[in-house]
């Protein structure tokens, strides 16, 4: 009896070990197979959604090549800005591709070396000439007290506009929202980072929206990286040694060309 005992209890705990190998087996190749990429849609042309709702960009293309380069799939999974920011603090994405190093974040993610770096510019309705004689952000802020400025919450710019003696920052989810808000005159201006390379500032929001204007005064540069969860050195290796690559072969500036 002793026998039968142990013999049927051996085959009990080997089943039981077989399906939890292959269960663990089967999860690990899972996450293996699919990198999942906290993303917000909300940096045009770093990431946005097309005419089609699809998402785009620079960062997302940047995520799917890097994905295959890893031999896995790209899955994005779309937040607002501070929930993107959590999503990958949390573990429950793997990396994002665009949000800006600032020594607060860092407390809970890990940030590669940037891949483009955006210039913050305000944003007003064409008319609108409060602010077409500044030179420099100290002027512009000197006029901000008691107005209301449109920010992507969460953002670097959400940040500084707080810091203005006065100024308000008014939250929209994108920045189609943040124009149609600046047009309906719901806000003064908008603040914005903008995508600037050897040919100038990105163009497209203004020869979309011929009623608004770029104030061209560089009020802070902002560098954009992808960002892992703290403590995961060895994807934040092959990111960097990813941005190197695309850097060095010119596959980072094909990517940009599309898109400004």
């Amino acid at each position: 009896m002793k026998k039968i005992l142990f013999s049927l209890l051996a085959g009990i705990v080997a089943l039981a070990a077989v399906f939890t190998f292959n269960g663990c087996s089967v999860n690990a190749s899972s996450n293996q197979n699919t990198l999942k990429i906290a993303d917000c849609g909300l940096l045009s042309p770093v990431t946005f959604f097309d005419a089609n709702n699809k998402l785009t960009g620079i960062g997302p293309d940047l995520g799917k090549m890097f994905a295959s380069e890893q031999n896995q799939t790209a899955k994005f999974d779309i937040y607002d800005f501070p929930s993107m920011l959590a999503a990958v603090s949390s573990g429950k994405a793997d990396l994002l591709m665009n949000a800006t190093p600032t020594p607060e974040r860092a407390q809970s993610l890990d940030f590669t070396k940037p891949y483009v770096t955006t210039t913050t510019m305000f944003v007003a309705r064409m008319g609108d000439a409060r602010l077409d004689d500044c030179t420099t952000p100290e002027q512009i802020n000197s006029l901000l007290d008691g107005k209301k400025i449109g920010t992507i919450p969460g953002s670097s710019d959400d940040d500084y506009v707080k810091t203005i003696p006065g100024a308000v920052s008014v939250n929209f989810e994108n920045i189609a929202l943040m124009i149609i808000a600046l047009k309906n005159s719901q806000v003064d201006f908008l603040l914005y980072d903008f995508l600037v390379t050897g040919n100038g500032v990105q163009s497209d929001i203004f020869i979309k929206n011929t009623d608004i204007k770029l104030i061209n005064v560089a009020v802070e540069a902002a560098d954009i990286a992808c960002a892992v969860k703290k403590g995961n050195a060895d994807l934040l290796n092959k990111l960097n040694i990813f941005i190197d690559e695309t850097k060095t072969s010119g596959k980072l500036d094909e990517v940009i060309a599309k898109y400004v």
